[in-house]
């Protein structure tokens, strides 16, 4: 019987959720700079990768070098990197073509897409005339809509990282932040998770926030700590 979730690794975090990342699923995590975002889609993958299937990874922030998976990996380095398949894109039009390819690269063993960070790109495109930017947003728009029939068409995991800018919303976002692309990725994801430092931004301790799932929201921040080899349960 096949599992219908992948753990990420950490016991609070997957009771958060369903047990773990759902299948059919896109999930967007996002934080500021250094709150583990690269390093928790990295786990992930390993533990997918761990249950048999394989990842697909746009790494468009080179995150995804040979010696973090060998320190996230550890002695199974090897095993796992066999089944991780890295992209590289190196523009905002890069990116919407390597998404529009995707469905030649996924397989039946293909169980999750990592896209780190997806707003890269698309932040770097803007410009200061609104028409402009408006094209930029419809086709952000047009990628989420491809990544989820993906998602749901090959019962797979679409997972995707994304910084963050200061929010005009104020009481309405964690910590006055909110995501790049907000509206849009809000729509599209079925799960979002807020990475934060805590309040005296200890070494090695983030918090992580379900701030969206279909049901049953609460938004309980649980602790972790986050190392080189990986994200672990704070104890």
């Amino acid at each position: 019987m096949v599992e219908l979730v992948i753990s990420t690794g950490v016991k609070g975090l997957d009771s958060l959720i369903e047990n773990g990342l759902p299948f059919k699923s896109i999930i967007h995590i996002y934080g500021e700079s250094g709150t583990g975002k690269s390093t928790l889609a990295i786990q992930c993958a390993k533990n997918c990768v761990l249950k048999g299937w394989k990842v697909l990874i746009l790494d468009n922030e080179r995150t995804c070098s040979s010696e973090r998976l060998k320190k996230i990996c550890e002695t199974k380095f090897a095993e796992i990197a066999e089944s991780i398949f890295v992209y590289e894109p190196s523009s905002f039009k890069n990116q919407a073509e390597t998404i529009d390819d995707l469905e030649k690269y996924v397989s039946d063993k293909t169980k999750m897409i990592i896209i780190d960070t997806f707003t890269t790109h698309y932040r770097l495109a803007l410009t200061e005339k609104s028409k402009e930017n408006v094209l930029l947003n419809k086709e952000l728009n047009r990628q989420m809509a491809i990544l989820k029939n993906l998602a749901i068409q090959f019962d797979l995991i679409v997972l995707i990282t994304n910084q963050v800018r200061g929010s005009l919303k104020g009481g309405k976002t964690k910590n006055g932040i909110e995501p790049v692309a907000a509206a849009i990725l809000n729509y599209w994801a079925d799960y979002e998770i807020q990475l934060s430092y805590l309040p005296d931004r200890q070494m090695g301790r983030r918090t992580a926030t379900i701030m969206k799932q279909p049901t049953d929201l609460k938004k309980i921040p649980i602790e972790f700590s986050l190392m080189d080899e990986g994200i672990r349960d704070f104890e």
